[in-house]
């Protein structure tokens, strides 16, 4: 049994509902999980495992996400860490190789991943700034949608435990 921090950051939510069911599926598993959002001050201090995640905008993860990372970065390379990103992309199965390409921001930060993972996400347009509304409603994708899928973020949580 490991102590497991799964960090994210997130904007409209979807990115705390996965690590949240990521959670589950560790917990599952007879892990120790404390789920955190990165934007606050998230010390490691008796982890012995990390799952990371961010929502994906303009194809890379929130700064606070990364800002994290290099914060962490030598203690980071002692433990086992999963990355994910959450992103509109994943939604759509035949680009899941493109969705899985957001991560190489983070994973390139770490000395060994683990883990990765692409999940489907959520656009609610109320939960975003006005330009980025205007600029989805250009390309025609400015209509509120949600593919969280929490079981599938939950299983990925059991196949993470054995890892940990």
């Amino acid at each position: 049994m490991s102590n497991v921090l799964v960090g994210y950051g997130t904007r409209g939510g979807a990115t705390k509902d996965v690590a949240t069911s990521i959670a589950a599926g560790l917990e599952h598993e007879g892990h120790i999980v404390r789920v955190a959002n990165l934007s606050s001050p998230t010390p490691l201090e008796g982890i012995d495992a990390v799952v990371v995640g961010s929502g994906i905008q303009a194809g890379v993860f929130y700064g606070e996400v990364l800002g994290w990372l290099d914060q962490h970065t030598a203690t980071l390379a002692g433990l086992p860490v999963a990355v994910f990103n959450v992103c509109l992309t994943a939604s759509d199965p035949s680009k899941h190789e493109a969705a899985m390409a957001y991560n190489q921001a983070a994973v390139g930060k770490l000395a060994g991943v683990v883990s990765q993972e692409a999940f489907a996400g959520r656009y609610v347009p109320e939960k975003v700034t006005w330009w980025k509304r205007l600029l989805l409603r250009g390309i025609n994708k400015d209509r509120a949608q949600d593919h969280v899928n929490a079981e599938l973020a939950r299983a990925w949580g059991v196949e993470l435990a054995a890892e940990f």
